[in-house]
């Protein structure tokens, strides 16, 4: 899935309102990867969140944290291990993603 910066940013600009939240989940499966990479921002490589910091996270993007949590996990974004939640390096995710940068 090749997509430019342009468009990423185009996407990013018609979903995340001008107070930083995400309007709507798109349905498009290409948009909401771009959207879900872009709510990792501030989350770092070789940390451990607890499911409470995750949802904080989420939470200043979008009111339900439950379904960007489990997208997150579901697409490759992040792992969890025993209520944990670690960011997946760009390298390791699968191949879709790094088509995307």
């Amino acid at each position: 899935m090749k997509i430019s910066q342009l468009e990423k940013e185009n996407i990013i600009r018609h979903f995340i309102g001008k107070d930083g939240r995400l309007k709507t989940i798109p349905a498009k499966f290409k948009k909401k990867l771009i959207l879900l990479e872009h709510m990792l921002t501030g989350l770092e490589e070789n940390v451990v969140y607890e499911e409470r910091e995750i949802n904080a996270h989420i939470q200043s993007f979008h009111d339900d944290f439950a379904t960007i949590r489990r997208a997150w996990v579901e697409t490759g974004f992040m792992e969890r291990k025993e209520g944990r939640y670690t960011l997946v390096s760009p390298a390791k995710r699968p191949a879709f993603f790094n088509e995307t940068n």
